[in-house]
């Protein structure tokens, strides 16, 4: 039970992450007019990218710990 609970927070945190840095780039969408810096915008997908490899992959440790 612990095991599952652990897994599931880690879901929790992971889409918080990816949805976050969702909203962050189109909350600097809307501050700028529209115009959104092609480094800011970059810099913030490839963050959303990364926390979400990470994610995925602590995800696939902690389910072959399970089995």
């Amino acid at each position: 039970m612990e095991k599952i609970s652990l897994i599931l927070n880690r879901i929790s945190a992971g889409t918080t992450v990816i949805f976050g840095g969702l909203y962050i780039i189109e909350s600097l969408s809307y501050s700028t007019s529209g115009m959104v810096s092609p480094a800011v915008f970059s810099l913030a997908m490839g963050s959303i990218i990364f926390l979400h490899r990470h994610y995925y992959l602590t995800l696939i440790n902690l389910k072959n710990k399970i089995e």
